[in-house]
């Protein structure tokens, strides 16, 4: 999926100066929307193999949340995950 690669790729925040990968440098709505509808597609997608692609995105966005210290999504997440069948 391209979007795990657009989102794990590194770049330099222009406020602060670190390495930040992409996803984690945007800002907090964009980073919500992104990861409600990567939620939403997972929950819905019928296809296993894109469902699986959906999937390992979702997993990279969590990492990302979580290497960041931004650990208030893992309920929504786990809750999420517990109706879904691979």
């Amino acid at each position: 999926m391209l979007f795990r690669r657009i989102a794990t790729k590194a770049r330099k925040d222009p406020v602060s100066g670190d390495t930040k990968e992409v996803f984690s440098s945007l800002p907090n709505e964009q980073r919500v929307a992104i990861r409600e509808k990567l939620v939403a597609c997972l929950t819905s997608e019928s296809v296993t193999d894109v469902r699986k692609k959906v999937g390992d995105a979702l997993a990279e966005v969590a990492r990302q949340y979580t290497d960041n210290g931004m650990r208030k999504w893992t309920l929504s997440v786990t809750m999420t995950m517990m109706d879904i069948r691979f």
